[in-house]
């Protein structure tokens, strides 16, 4: 699957959408942290690093 590039401003702004909705209406950190995550790995895909992103989500997800 080819994802196109998100810019700067569009990242903050859905970054911004995940902690409004998540972290600061619903006060989950730890369901906003794993939509944050899914975010960041989305941009990272559609840069090419797929790869390392799979290595990212075979690891077991900690959150104290």
């Amino acid at each position: 699957m080819d994802l196109k590039p998100i810019t700067p401003e569009e990242f903050e702004s859905r970054m911004k959408s995940i902690k409004a909705k998540w972290y600061e209406t619903y006060g989950d950190k730890e369901l906003a942290h794993h939509f944050a995550d899914d975010l960041m790995a989305e941009v990272l895909k559609s840069l090419g690093y797929s790869e390392g992103v799979l290595v990212n989500y075979s690891m077991e997800k900690w959150y104290a």
